[in-house]
């Protein structure tokens, strides 16, 4: 399977969410609801600062018994963040989320956010690619040439085979 990151963005889009660190977190998860989106970037006027994600909200916030309605996303967010480029592999972005145990990943290309994608975008670009290296194995079971051994098959340049 080769299929790359920027395969997955031009079948998603590129939109990204994103809010300032001062927000509070309240109002990024009730963002987050209402775009039914388990991330946002948390960035300033000039930079990528971080990303909070539903599980620094559960992790960070809830567990720790912080007040969502005066905490400041800048606090908790996840200031540490893997990043892939639009020519990355998908297989090679999902080993990183994997290792990470991150489930978000902002797509940077010349030092400017193009994307974001998540362990489900990832996913289900795998197994659209699988559905179809199945059909096309399927196909060609099931033709002439697979059925008859005795098939003669010009390859390239006119050699024949078989």
């Amino acid at each position: 399977m080769d299929a790359l990151i920027r395969d997955v963005l031009r079948e998603k889009g590129t939109d990204v969410q994103g809010v300032p660190p001062d927000l509070t977190v309240y109002h990024a998860v009730e963002r987050m609801n209402r775009m039914r989106i388990g991330s946002l970037l948390v960035h300033d006027e000039r930079r990528l600062l971080g990303i909070l994600s539903d599980r620094d909200v559960l992790i960070r916030v809830v567990t720790a018994d912080l007040n969502p309605r005066e905490t400041r996303v800048g606090e908790v967010m996840t200031k540490t963040i893997s990043t892939a480029s639009p020519d990355d592999r998908v297989t090679d972005v999902l080993g990183l989320m994997t290792r990470r145990r991150i489930r978000h990943v902002p797509v940077v290309s010349t030092g400017r956010v193009v994307g974001l994608v998540s362990l489900g975008d990832l996913t289900k670009c795998v197994t659209d690619c699988l559905r179809r290296e199945v059909d096309d194995l399927s196909t060609y079971i099931t033709s002439p040439y697979a059925l008859n051994p005795q098939s003669r098959l010009i390859i390239g340049s006119g050699d024949l085979v078989g």
